[in-house]
C-alpha cells in the first residue's frame, strides 16, 4: 500500500523535481482534483500530510494551483484537516493556507473568506502548540494584506484572542499578535478598542529585556506593530497616553547596534511626526540628537540615513518641528545639504524633501539659505543621471526650488545663485514630465520679479 501511496504521488513529485517526461505533465486545474482524491478520509493523516508538503513546494516553486486551489470544492476539504487531531497535519494546513494568501491571485468569495478567518482563529487556542498559533497569526497576517480581509479578521473572534495574544509569555506569539493588530490598525483606524488593547497589554517592560539581548527579530516585529498603529491619528495618541515606555524604547533604539533595528526605530518616529498633535510629546522625548547622530556617522548605511531623513522630513512639515531642528542642532541642515552629493539615489531626494520642508516656513528660510543649500541643487539638477534617479531627485529638487521661490527671500536668492535661472529656464529634459511643477515655480518667480514674464514667454 505504502508503494501504491508513492506511485500515485509521482505526478506531484516529478513536477515538484522539475521532470519533464511525464505524459501528462501537470496542470492548474488538475491539482485540485487530485488533492480532492488524495485527502479523503479513508486515508491516514500522514499521507494527507505528504500531499500537503508536495502542494506547497509545487506552488512555491512553479505557481501551479495557486489560483484554482482557493476557489475549488477541495479547499474546503482543505479547510476541514484544521479540524484533525494530529497536530502535524494542522500545521501543514495553517502553512498551505499561509502560501496560498501570500499570492496576489488569492481571491476567494466572502463566505469561504469567513469560513478560512474562522478556522485560523480557532488554531489561535491550541495552548499545547505555540508553533500552530503562531503559524496561524502569520496566516491572519498575510490574510490581513488585502481589505476584504482585514475586514473579516476585524469582525471575527480572532481578533478578540489575538489581543489576548499580546501578554503571551512566549515574546514570538506576542510580537506575531502585535504585528497583526499593527496592520489591521493601519486599514481601519477607528479600532480603538484594539488599539488601547495593544498598547496597554504589549508590555514594553518584556521588550525591553529583549533590547538589551539584541533579539532582533522580536524588536523588529514590536517595531512594525507600533509603527502601524502610529499612521493614524488616534493611534499615534494611544501610543503616547497609554504607555510612556513605548516612546523612550523606540527612541532608545535609535542607537541600537542591529541596522535594520534603527531604520525601523526611524520610521516608527515617521510615523508619529505626521501627526501635528502628537508633535510635543514626542520632541519631549529627544530624538532629534539621536537623528542627527544617525546621520552624521560616516558608517551608517544608506538605508538609516534615508529613513533618518524621512523622519526629519516629518518634523518639517510642521512650524515647531522646523524650528525645533534649528533650535536642537542648527548644523544639521548642513549635513543635509552634505547628502545632496550622496550616492544612494533615495539619501539625496529626502535630502531634497527635507530642504523643501524647511523651506515651507518664511521664519527659518534665512537660516536654510545659509547652508548654501540653493547652488547645490542647481548644481544636483545639472548632473546627467540615469532615467529612474533623474526622475525622482528631479522631482525633489524641483520641490525644493519651488517652495524656496515662494518668498521674496528665496527668489531673490535664486535669481542671485550663479546659473540657476539659466538652468531652470533652459533645462528641458524634465518639463514634460513635471508641467505643473514648473509652471508653479515659474510663476513664484514672476510674482517677484514681473520682468521675468517676458523673459519666459520669449
Amino acid at each position: 500500500m505504502d508503494l501504491l501511496w508513492q506511485i500515485a504521488l509521482w505526478p506531484l513529485h516529478n513536477h515538484d523535481l522539475g521532470y519533464i517526461n511525464d505524459t501528462a505533465p501537470l496542470t492548474d486545474e488538475m491539482v485540485p482534483h487530485i488533492c480532492s482524491s488524495y485527502l479523503r478520509v479513508q486515508h491516514a493523516a500522514s499521507r494527507k500530510g505528504i500531499v500537503l508538503q508536495r502542494l506547497r513546494w509545487i506552488i512555491a516553486t512553479q505557481n501551479i494551483g495557486a489560483q484554482s486551489i482557493p476557489s475549488s470544492s477541495a479547499f474546503r476539504e482543505i479547510l476541514q484537516l484544521l479540524e484533525s487531531s494530529d497536530a502535524e497535519l494542522r500545521l501543514e494546513v495553517i502553512m498551505l493556507i499561509t502560501l496560498l494568501a501570500s499570492r496576489e491571485s488569492f481571491v476567494v468569495p466572502t463566505y469561504v473568506l469567513i469560513q478560512v478567518v474562522e478556522s485560523l482563529g480557532l488554531m489561535l487556542h491550541d495552548n499545547n502548540n505555540t508553533n500552530i498559533v503562531k503559524e496561524g497569526l502569520e496566516a491572519l497576517s498575510r490574510i490581513a494584506f488585502s481589505l476584504p480581509g482585514t475586514e473579516a479578521i476585524a469582525a471575527s473572534d480572532a481578533l478578540e484572542h489575538t489581543q489576548k495574544l499580546l501578554a503571551s509569555d512566549h515574546p514570538e506569539l506576542a510580537n506575531e499578535a502585535a504585528f497583526l493588530i499593527g496592520r489591521i490598525a493601519r486599514r481601519q483606524s477607528w479600532k480603538v478598542v484594539t488599539i488601547e488593547l495593544m498598547m496597554e497589554k504589549f508590555s514594553c517592560e518584556r521588550i525591553v529585556s529583549h533590547s538589551h539581548q539584541n533579539d532582533t527579530s522580536v524588536l523588529r516585529k514590536w517595531l512594525f506593530g507600533v509603527f502601524k498603529v502610529a499612521h493614524s491619528g488616534i493611534g499615534a495618541q494611544c501610543i503616547l497616553n497609554m504607555d510612556t515606555k513605548a516612546l523612550e524604547l523606540v527612541v532608545e533604539l535609535l542607537d541600537s547596534p542591529v541596522v535594520d533595528v534603527r531604520a525601523d526605530a526611524c520610521l516608527v518616529m515617521t510615523g508619529l511626526f505626521s501627526h501635528e498633535t502628537a508633535l510635543p510629546k514626542v520632541l519631549a522625548a529627544n530624538p532629534l540628537p539621536k537623528l542627527a547622530e544617525l546621520l552624521r556617522r560616516w558608517d551608517q548605511g544608506a538605508k538609516v540615513k534615508d529613513e533618518a531623513l524621512a523622519a526629519l522630513c516629518q518634523i518639517a512639515r510642521w512650524k515647531m518641528g522646523a524650528e525645533a531642528i534649528f533650535r536642537t542642532d542648527a548644523a544639521l541642515v548642513y549635513v543635509a545639504v552634505a547628502e545632496l552629493d550622496s550616492p544612494n539615489l533615495h539619501v539625496r531626494s529626502n535630502s531634497c524633501r527635507l530642504i523643501a520642508e524647511l523651506s515651507s516656513h518664511e521664519m527659518v528660510l534665512s537660516k536654510v539659505l545659509a547652508t548654501n543649500a540653493l547652488p547645490n541643487i542647481v548644481q544636483l539638477r545639472r548632473k546627467r543621471r540615469t532615467w529612474p534617479q533623474q526622475l525622482l531627485v528631479t522631482r525633489e529638487s524641483l520641490g525644493a526650488l519651488c517652495q524656496i521661490a515662494s518668498w521674496k527671500l528665496g527668489a531673490e536668492a535664486i535669481f542671485n545663485t550663479p546659473d540657476a535661472l539659466d538652468t531652470i529656464l533652459k533645462f528641458k529634459h524634465w518639463e514634460s514630465q513635471m508641467p505643473k511643477k514648473q509652471a508653479e515655480l515659474l510663476r513664484n518667480l514672476t510674482i517677484h520679479r514681473p520682468e521675468l514674464g517676458q523673459e519666459v514667454s520669449n
